[in-house]
């Protein structure tokens, strides 16, 4: 009795799952990708994410009851989606080291924030590039570019405004004060 049971056919299955794949994955591909502009809008991972591939993976994560289904889904419900749009491929392309190529056309916020934050934590080359072989966080040489472009946008706001201000001060606001932390 007990072989019996082992011997399920899962070709019905597989013929499921490879539509639902090819819904999600035609979806991943029409669907506008996030571009960093030097911040991150407060919706940028929700925003970003197709439907189909939000309530696949909610639904997996949290079960088929759709009374149970959060208004909005979880944050790990978003990284897995954020993860599977960064690896996801519309056909397969290796670098000469062997490595994925990631496209920047779609690069969702958590690899950039993954790799900005082990960056400035850590300036560890070799951490950020095992996590970018592990498809969690963007390449080194990736957030070097990111890292030049926003000095260089500071650079340039600094000469416009003629001194050195905080970032986070905002033209046209009044301001009585700013602080900064200047330890030497």
């Amino acid at each position: 009795m007990k072989d019996v049971l082992k011997q399920r056919d899962f070709s019905e299955d597989a013929e499921i799952l490879s539509k639902a794949a090819t819904i999600v994955w035609k979806d991943i591909f029409a669907h506008k990708g996030f571009n960093f502009s030097g911040c991150y809008p407060m919706d940028c991972q929700s925003k970003y994410l197709p439907s189909s591939l939000r309530s696949l993976v909610s639904m997996i994560l949290n079960g088929l009851n759709i009374k149970d289904q959060e208004h909005s889904e979880s944050q790990a419900c978003l990284t897995v989606c954020e993860t599977i749009i960064f690896n996801s491929k519309k056909r397969s392309c290796k670098t000469k080291s062997g490595q994925s190529h990631h496209s920047g056309s779609r690069e969702p916020c958590l690899p950039l924030y993954v790799g900005l934050s082990l960056h400035s934590s850590t300036r560890s080359k070799t951490l950020i590039e095992k996590m970018y072989q592990m498809g969690i966080s963007t390449s080194y040489d990736r957030i070097m570019e990111i890292e030049y472009w926003l000095t260089r946008s500071l650079c340039k706001r600094y000469r416009e405004d003629g001194c050195v201000a905080p970032a986070c001060l905002r033209k046209g606001v009044f301001s009585v004060g700013a602080l900064d932390n200047l330890d030497s």
